[in-house]
């Protein structure tokens, strides 16, 4: 099996990063090719969860079950295919100092089918350059989420009377001159 090892440091926590990436409705979002991405039953997380997927590579749909075979709340989560081409990836969370979190991606595969007659170079090198924009992608969407807007909270005086909107989190004007 050939793999492709990838990490990208995300500007947000830990868990909400593996939250994203748990919540199978968020793949087709960041995993470029990814054309269906669906729960196979009830169980959509967690250890022994399946789903029926459709990837499209070089121009072919390629379709796959996979189940989740490994699941550490917050740290990491494993799939491996259990029908069509032979797969097995693996995402870890490793939160850092500064608040961040470092992703990284680990894919192992085999080239399925006729894809194997195009030659191994080309194929990794594609399959490489896509898994590097799903990153890229995944990054800019759980930063963007983590950047949303504050609901606006109006505070009230003891009479009822409204005062001036704040921010929650927002910082009090300072009085230094």
């Amino acid at each position: 099996m050939r793999d492709v090892e990838l990490t990208v440091t995300v500007e947000a926590g830990s868990a909400a990063c593996f939250a994203f990436i748990a919540d199978h409705t968020n793949t087709r979002r960041f995993m470029r090719g990814i054309k269906r991405y669906e729960p196979i039953g009830s169980k959509s997380q967690g250890k022994g969860a399946r789903f029926v997927t459709v990837a499209q590579v070089a121009g072919r749909n390629i379709e796959s079950e996979l189940e989740i075979t490994g699941w550490s709340d917050g740290k990491q989560m494993v799939a491996s295919s259990v029908k069509g081409p032979k797969t097995r990836g693996s995402w870890t969370f490793a939160a850092r100092d500064d608040s961040s979190t470092d992703i990284t991606l680990k894919y192992e595969y085999e080239v399925p089918g006729i894809l194997r007659l195009i030659p191994s170079k080309v194929v990794e090198a594609t399959i490489e350059g896509e898994l590097k924009k799903s990153l890229g992608q995944l990054k800019k969407l759980i930063e963007a989420e983590g950047r949303r807007p504050s609901p606006t909270i109006t505070k009230r005086s003891a009479t009822g009377a409204a005062r001036s909107p704040a921010r929650r989190g927002a910082k009090k004007p300072s009085s230094r001159g």
